[in-house]
């Protein structure tokens, strides 16, 4: 009966991992779409391009994020809740210190909110029932 009830948890993981995979990848394919129709979305400093000509609609100064800052956070795993590799999903507290601006950005983009931290690109949303946590998905480097 134990192996039974490893094996099911072993697939309920594979299948969390999994649509935790395809909603970051969704994400991910939602902002490239956007780059390419001239939608601009920045979420990390990036280098300057040529400027498309500016929607109609009026946006948002979004907040700047210094993915080296975002690197430093305390992000845990979400099975062992031990420190979060680069490249790894994981999760913090909202009211983490240093985190002030990511909550921002996240309150200002909605959940497909993609950010880099370190190295690496995440899709970042709150989650919990109060919005008391910030989980991170990597998203597939291309």
């Amino acid at each position: 009966m134990s192996e039974k009830k490893i094996d099911q948890e072993k697939i309920l993981e594979a299948i969390l991992n999994f649509a935790d995979a395809m909603e970051a990848a969704a994400v991910d394919m939602k902002h490239r779409i956007a780059e390419i129709v001239g939608i601009k979305e920045t979420s990390a400093p990036t280098t300057p391009k040529a400027q498309a000509p500016a929607p109609t609609t009026q946006i948002e100064k979004l907040p700047q994020l210094d993915p080296d800052e975002l690197e430093k956070l305390l992000w845990k795993t979400y099975k062992t809740k031990e420190a979060a590799r680069p490249g790894e999903a994981g999760w913090i507290f909202t009211n983490t210190k240093g985190a002030e601006a990511l909550a921002d950005l996240i309150e200002k983009q909605g959940k497909d909110t993609i950010v880099q931290i370190g190295t690496d690109r995440y899709a970042v949303k709150f989650s919990g029932s109060e919005r008391q946590f910030i989980g991170r998905a990597p998203l597939k480097k291309t």
